[in-house]
């Protein structure tokens, strides 16, 4: 979801049709972890490149990607990593409780991150 106000808006909107005692269960993919950056720096995409639909690069953020998604030549997907502050900052405030959060999924179990919330009851 592009924008950090769109990302956001998008989890108080989920979080606020919660019933009591309802679960949301939001991933944030790590494309951009440290860890895992390497192994896709080869997939990313120059917002210049001359394939590219033109872009206002001021409206990017830090973290805002475009990836070569699967084997087509020219299938491209945007991508926003987000940290583990971004992610505390997003879901704070929700009025929901934190079950769980890990990472897990792909090679190394370090692909995604989870966060499992839930609507407290009373």
């Amino acid at each position: 979801v592009p924008g950090h106000d769109g990302r956001r808006a998008l989890l108080q909107a989920m979080a606020a049709r919660l019933a009591p005692g309802g679960v949301l269960v939001a991933t944030f993919w790590r494309f951009g972890a440290p860890e895992l950056e390497a192994r896709y720096a080869a997939r990313q995409v120059s917002w210049s490149d001359p394939t590219v639909a033109p872009i206002d690069t001021a409206q990017l953020e830090n973290g805002d990607q475009l990836l070569q998604w699967g084997d087509t030549p020219g299938a491209l997907r945007y991508c926003h990593y987000c940290d583990d502050n971004e992610i505390r900052e997003l879901i704070q405030g929700l009025g929901l409780e934190t079950i769980d959060a890990f990472t897990e999924d792909g090679r190394n179990g370090e692909l995604n991150r989870y966060a499992i919330l839930r609507r407290p009851v009373s």
